[in-house]
């Protein structure tokens, strides 16, 4: 699916403002067939009315399969994508709606001390660090975590999500001395404060708080929950 024609024929607007945002819906057709997926938009931009601007239904034709994927492109310089349920939207606009920031979902890699644009990657000792950093780090020391002196297997680090968002578990506003949890195996990391000091609590035996959480509770994950880590900084 391609967004290329912003502005035009009753299609969301092209210039956009900082609150602006285009909620995109998607629903499987429903007469049991081969009927594809079907898709509406909402454009709520203060260049143009207050009240949200909705668009026509229509159709992506596709072969019935249990998988799906979706691929989005935007004819825009930046976006910020979120995969919220109809219940997660509700809280975003609730956030909007007091005027509370949605933080960024940003780790600072242990070894430049910076936020890297390669993938971050989880020690078994919890520090992180980025997949590049990781490798030129590895042509001149031993395989151990740059904090800790552990020893560190490629084969055992697990690869950190940072997904955008609210926080899934309470809309809260985490500062920068959350550190936050990472899902194991989903590797999702939750910059959830609550969900931290829980962990803490409860780290002799995480048992009962594996069981409380049982999936991944963002929208676009939903993974079985096997274990946690606490990010160590």
């Amino acid at each position: 699916m391609q967004l290329r024609t912003f502005g035009e024929n009753g299609t969301p607007r092209s210039e956009r403002n900082p609150d602006d945002y285009i909620k995109l819906d998607f629903f499987r057709g429903n007469d049991g067939k081969d009927s594809g997926v079907i898709y509406t938009w909402t454009d709520a931009s203060s260049l143009s009315d207050k009240n949200p601007v909705s668009g026509a239904p229509h159709i992506l034709k596709c072969q019935q399969d249990k998988s799906l994927n979706l691929f989005l492109t935007f004819p825009l310089d930046s976006t910020s994508v979120f995969v919220l349920s109809d219940k997660s939207f509700g809280s975003y606009l609730a956030m909007k709606e007091r005027k509370e920031s949605i933080p960024e979902n940003l780790i600072a890699c242990g070894i430049n001390q910076g936020h890297c644009s390669s993938a971050m990657s989880m020690f078994k000792c919890g520090h992180i660090v980025c997949q590049w950093c990781w490798d030129q780090w590895k042509t001149t020391k031993q395989n151990q975590c740059i904090y800790c002196n552990q020893e560190c297997r490629d084969e055992e680090n697990i690869r950190i999500k940072l997904r955008r968002g609210p926080c899934p578990v309470d809309l809260c506003q985490p500062d920068r001395e959350t550190a936050g949890v990472v899902l194991i195996p989903c590797g999702c990391r939750i910059h959830c404060q609550a969900l931290q000091d829980e962990f803490e609590k409860r780290k002799t035996n995480l048992k009962p708080l594996i069981q409380k959480i049982k999936y991944c509770p963002y929208d676009a994950c939903k993974k079985s929950v096997e274990s946690i880590k606490l990010v160590r900084n």
